[in-house]
């Protein structure tokens, strides 16, 4: 835990120019973020994997993921697995 957030004091302004320039004057990290030159891979979470020894090879799993029909796809995919025994 933290410390608690300080109360902050209202800031107010005489006319819009004062309060541009508040606004102006603060750090702008959309603009400062880099940006990408290329569309998302998956290269660097392969990466990290390979160095940590590849630990998701380590035994069998099924990640079912979505909005609707885990339960149903989860059991069915269990049934599925149970008859091959």
């Amino acid at each position: 835990m933290g410390r608690p957030a300080l109360p902050l004091a209202p800031v107010t302004f005489d006319d819009l120019p004062a309060a541009l320039a508040w606004l102006d004057g603060h750090v702008d990290f959309e603009s400062s973020m880099p940006s990408r030159r290329s569309l998302p891979t998956l290269d660097r979470m392969r990466e990290l994997v390979r160095l940590l020894g590849d630990p998701e090879q380590a035994y069998p799993a099924i990640h079912i993921t979505g909005t609707n029909g885990k339960g149903s796809t989860a059991a069915m995919t269990t049934a599925l697995l149970g008859a091959q025994d």
